[in-house]
């Protein structure tokens, strides 16, 4: 849990997802989002050209939101290459 103030804003909206800042204190992240609900589920092969992006651009993060419950707390839903992780 983040203590303090913390300030997130989505300044582009792209195909890939949009694209957020998120700022606490003299830190800042930049990261893609990807969102799947209402039975879309997150694949493997829609996340890991993300990763690649992300990686590209120099991001911090690619953020997923799923209504998916994962099999084991702390685990993503969907499975990637790992060497994409890094």
């Amino acid at each position: 849990m983040l203590d303090g103030v913390v300030d997130l804003h989505t300044f582009a909206e792209r195909p890939q997802g949009p694209l957020d800042e998120l700022t606490r204190g003299q830190r800042q992240w930049t990261s893609l989002a990807e969102a799947k609900t209402s039975g879309n589920t997150l694949k493997s092969d829609q996340l890991e050209p993300n990763l690649d992006i992300a990686r590209g651009q120099g991001l911090d993060a690619l953020i997923t939101i799923s209504d998916k419950i994962t099999p084991v707390p702390g685990q993503h839903p969907t499975t990637v290459d790992r060497r994409k992780l890094r």
